[in-house]
């Protein structure tokens, strides 16, 4: 956490070659309260442009200390204050 997962994917999930492609979102835990909430996740969904099924929140993110990962939604860089 403070990430979600998109499935660019989704649409091909019954097929047997689905291979589950993901985007990995992070926000800093701040914004991530909003993301993750029932109307963050429609309008990633719509962002994505993908149904609300193809977003998993709270998807495994690694520690973000001093790697440059920054904020989908307000670009703050983000480091170990935001780790799950």
């Amino acid at each position: 956490m403070p990430r979600i997962s998109v499935c660019t994917n989704f649409e091909e999930r019954h097929s047997p070659m689905f291979s589950g492609e993901n985007d990995n979102i992070d926000f800093c835990s701040s914004c991530y309260r909003k993301a993750s909430s029932a109307a963050g996740i429609a309008a990633l969904a719509a962002e994505f442009a993908v149904p609300v099924a193809a977003t998993e929140s709270g998807a495994c993110a690694p520690d973000y200390a001093g790697l440059g990962y920054r904020c989908h939604r307000c670009h703050r860089k983000l480091g170990s204050r935001d780790n799950g």
